[in-house]
């Protein structure tokens, strides 16, 4: 009887060992390049996860291009949840890169409200996102940079990545808790609510009233002249004009 409940633990044991490898399955690109179409309904936001690169085009919505070694190619998932588009490796997939391998995803867009990006590959926007109301969510290592024509633009960010946003915008909301850069010196803006926690920078471009609250070692620039500033910062880092 004893050795029969042994033998039921070991098996019990080495099932679960197995399970769980494969559920954290590593996996390398096999350098075999291809190219392929995904397709997909509409969708209004957008949320990218994981390490690979991609570029944002204006375009029809639902044909996403996607290039890249054939097996990471074939775990990378793409699909739309109550009119989000996800994009991530299969739960539980480890990518082991090499100078060589490389994923690429193009995703085109007729109208966006909201970006979400996570991981360590760059995101980039190719054309303007032009749209009343946008916010963007930024965690991981990654660099985004985007151009915006908006009237109501809000971004969360976090981690260690850097920003850059051009174009032209009323009112802007920047929340950073990282140790990334956030450049929006060339995101023409009128009223700028800059909160700074982190050790990262912010810049921003604006006209008519800046409220900036920093309380990290990271800095708030501003230029632009605006008529009203309203700051204050209790960390070592600085709030100045440019």
């Amino acid at each position: 009887m004893k050795k029969l409940i042994v033998l039921s633990l070991l098996l019990c044991f080495s099932v679960s060992n197995a399970q769980k490898s494969k559920k954290n399955k590593r996996v390398k690109g096999n350098e075999k390049e291809v190219t392929v179409i995904r397709t997909t309904p509409e969708y209004g936001k957008i949320e990218v996860g994981g390490s690979f690169d991609v570029k944002l085009i204006s375009g029809k919505e639902g044909n996403i291009t996607i290039k890249g070694d054939e097996n990471l190619v074939e775990l990378l998932t793409t699909e739309v949840v109550n009119g989000t588009l996800k994009v991530r490796f299969e739960r539980g997939t480890m990518i082991q890169y090499n100078y060589k391998s490389k994923v690429e995803i193009t995703i085109p867009f007729e109208q966006i409200n909201e970006l979400s990006f996570s991981g360590s590959g760059n995101f980039f926007g190719e054309d303007v996102i032009k749209t009343e109301n946008l916010e963007v969510e930024i965690t991981g290592s990654g660099n985004v940079k985007l151009e915006l024509n908006t009237i109501n633009t809000k971004i969360e960010r976090t981690g260690s990545g850097n920003l850059n946003i051009k174009g032209t915008n009323q009112n802007l909301e920047i929340d950073s808790t990282g140790s990334g850069n956030t450049n929006a010196s060339d995101l023409l803006s009128e009223n700028v609510v800059a909160n700074q926690t982190g050790s990262g920078n912010i810049k921003v471009n604006c006209s008519k009233k800046l409220v900036a609250r920093s309380t990290g070692s990271g800095s708030i620039i501003y230029k632009g002249n605006p008529e009203k500033v309203d700051k204050s910062s209790s960390g070592s880092g600085s709030i100045s004009g440019n």
